[in-house]
C-alpha cells in the first residue's frame, strides 16, 4: 500500500528538510467505489501506527470522496491538517478501455482519448505540490 525510500548523500550533515510520503487510499468496495472496507481503514490506522511516516504536520489529499476519507483517517492518528487540493485527482483516463490502459502503462507519454498521459499527470501533481506550499 505505500513505499518508503529514504536517500541521504554520505558524508554530508543533516539538514531540515521536507520529506514527502505518498500513501494511496485505503482498499475500497469496488472499483470505483467510494466507501472504504474494514480492512482498507485497517490498512490505514496500521500504516499510521507503524510510524513509518513520521512527523507528518499536513497531508495534501484529492478532493474525491475515497481520498478525503482516507486522509481523515490518517489525519486524527497523525494529529496533522488535511489541504484538499483538486489539482491531486486522479488521473484523467478519458475514455480508456482495458486495452487503453494496458498501452498506458508500457508507455507512460501515450494520451487517451480526453485523458492524460501518465507523463502528464506526473507532471500536474508534481506542479501542484510545488505550488501548494
Amino acid at each position: 500500500m505505500f513505499e518508503y525510500v529514504q536517500e541521504r548523500e554520505v558524508g554530508k550533515p543533516l539538514e531540515s528538510r521536507t520529506m514527502v510520503y505518498v500513501i494511496t487510499v485505503g482498499e475500497c468496495e469496488s472499483f470505483n467505489s467510494q466507501t472504504l472496507t474494514e480492512r482498507g481503514k485497517n490498512q490505514l490506522l496500521e500504516m499510521a501506527r507503524s510510524r513509518v511516516a513520521t512527523g507528518v504536520r499536513i497531508l495534501y489529499s484529492a478532493s474525491n470522496t475515497l481520498a478525503s476519507k482516507s486522509s481523515e483517517i490518517l489525519a486524527k492518528e497523525f494529529e496533522s491538517k488535511v489541504k484538499k487540493m483538486n489539482c491531486l485527482d486522479s488521473v484523467n483516463l478519458g475514455d480508456a478501455s482495458d486495452d487503453t490502459l494496458k498501452q498506458m502503462w508500457q508507455d507512460e507519454e501515450f494520451i487517451p482519448n480526453n485523458g492524460e498521459s501518465f507523463a502528464e499527470a506526473r507532471e500536474r501533481f508534481g506542479t501542484c505540490i510545488e505550488t501548494s506550499g
